[in-house]
């Protein structure tokens, strides 16, 4: 309370009219709703961040005067392009230089994403189970309860936004976010709490659509990602950490826990394709569910009848809840047995269907993603990486040396670090990559041919330059990845790991 009546102590100061709010609340005068969106709206406004105005270029004079100047110019001032971004965000201009000016690339009209998306993320009239009785017993009751309980200032400081993210519509940078006091803060959220909703001041937020994949004109190959305001982000993020502790969830559930749930899945899918293939050769239907808003999901069946029925009852679960199921983004991989039992065939004929709509079925060339590691018919395959191309594209950009290594070692080489982490690889195509990666770099720094792959690969405190090394890293976070699902405490994590998969794995 000191520490609040030490920032309040001055009528003067910007956050006092939020005491305004306390006390409508306390002495039930008023009306506290609106004063507190009048706070919020003077915090966006005295933030002072410029917006940018839209459909407005950024670099639009360099692409306009492009043609008529020579390549060395072009090449001067895009060093003067990827400089002034690199002082700015060295994530954008390694994205740049890695993957190119995206500004120009072709994309939907936005009348095609508007009638694409809009009844997509428009909500449904009625929600399936909202007429029917609500039961919650008193554990359940007491884990809402503590949900709700009143926001501390230690909470805030802890769980306060990374400074790196984006500000939403009102313009509040996590900067200025950062310097409103703790107290501040706190007091605001817990009125919020009070009321019961949030206002119209932070709910506003600014939909962008990332394509999945590159050049492709289908609105339903976009990813949606909605950017609110940082305050809203920051309360967000305090009720996440909220249900996380005090909620009980189900066993299967990956969000807001505190796991690596991408590893547990991955993992799981390739043990049950190969338990299934090697070690009991029994049948195996599966369907790659793919959803709006949602990552791609995989369901499981030994039986054509079970997949069927597993299919109908999600795309009904999820169209309850707002979302549905894309059919034509669907695919299934139905595997069989012959009579006796020791041959595996991929079947075909009668497809299956969602929402009376027919699935494409996979044959035995087919592949498919999911969370970004290539599957066929049994199980993670190697799929070639385009380092070289990549290589070459650092080489080729006009920047300094030292620009050259922060950009291979912090942005393009984590890049592969997942598929090749959790997918099929080989030390061979290791040992080709790493290669690949000390031949650009000694071309960079102009080292000598014999100047010993040691110097590469060292830790910049042994005198190295630093650049990991795929050979050693990528087992080595395989292991590590794999213990930690066998100490996470999942209900699968004792079969998963004593599985011929992972033993496998572990021995690599």
């Amino acid at each position: 309370m000191a520490e609040l009546m030490a920032v309040l102590e001055h009528r003067s100061n910007n956050h006092y009219s939020l005491f305004a709010v306390v006390e409508a609340i306390v002495n039930h005068q008023g009306d506290p709703a609106q004063n507190l969106q009048q706070w919020l709206t003077s915090v966006a406004d005295s933030s002072g961040v410029r917006q940018r105005r839209p459909g407005v270029a950024r670099h639009g004079r360099i692409a306009a005067n492009a043609g008529a100047i020579s390549d060395r110019q072009q090449e001067r001032l895009l060093y003067k392009k990827i400089k002034a971004l690199w002082r700015k965000s060295m994530r954008k201009a390694a994205a740049l230089i890695l993957d190119g000016d995206s500004d120009g690339s072709e994309v939907p009209s936005l009348e095609a994403q508007v009638a694409f998306w809009k009844p997509v993320m428009t909500s449904p009239k009625a929600v399936a189970g909202e007429d029917q009785p609500n039961f919650i017993n008193d554990a359940a009751a007491r884990q809402l309860w503590n949900l709700w309980r009143p926001i501390t200032i230690e909470e805030v400081r802890l769980l306060r936004p990374k400074k790196d993210t984006a500000a939403g519509p009102d313009g509040v940078s996590p900067a200025y976010w950062g310097r409103i006091p703790e107290v501040i803060k706190a007091l605001a959220f817990n009125c919020i709490l009070h009321l019961g909703s949030c206002l119209d001041a932070v709910l506003n937020s600014r939909t962008i659509l990332i394509p999945k994949s590159e050049g492709t004109m289908d609105p339903a190959l976009f990813r949606p990602l909605s950017i609110p305001s940082i305050i809203l982000r920051h309360l967000h993020r305090i009720l996440a950490d909220r249900v996380a502790v005090d909620m009980q969830m189900d066993r299967r559930q990956r969000t807001f826990m505190v796991t690596d749930g991408i590893a547990q899945n991955i993992s799981l899918l390739a043990a049950v394709m190969l338990d299934a293939r090697k070690q009991r050769l029994r049948p195996l239907h599966m369907a790659v569910s793919t959803l709006v808003f949602a990552d791609d999901v995989i369901l499981l069946a030994f039986t054509r009848e079970g997949l069927q029925e597993s299919l109908d009852c999600i795309s009904r679960e999820v169209r309850a809840q707002g979302m549905e199921l894309m059919p034509v983004k669907c695919s299934t991989l139905s595997i069989a047995v012959n009579g006796r039992g020791k041959q595996r065939k991929v079947v075909m004929d009668n497809p299956f269907r969602v929402d009376d709509v027919s699935v494409r079925q996979l044959n035995t060339e087919d592949e498919f993603k999911y969370l970004r590691v290539t599957f066929d018919c049994n199980g993670p395959i190697w799929k070639p990486c385009n380092l070289k191309e990549k290589l070459y594209g650092i080489s080729r950009a006009p920047i300094k040396a030292q620009m050259r290594l922060k950009v291979l070692e912090t942005y393009l080489l984590p890049r592969y670090i997942h598929t090749l982490t959790l997918g099929r690889t080989t030390h061979a195509e290791l040992k080709a990559m790493d290669k690949l990666v000390r031949r650009s770099v000694r071309s960079w720094l102009r080292l000598p041919h014999d100047c010993p792959n040691a110097f590469i690969h060292a830790g910049r405190n042994y005198g190295g330059l630093g650049i990991p090394s795929l050979a050693s890293i990528v087992p080595l976070i395989r292991k590590n990845r794999l213990e930690a699902i066998n100490q996470s405490g999942a209900f699968f994590a004792e079969d998963l790991i004593e599985s011929e998969w992972a033993r496998k794995q572990m021995d690599w």
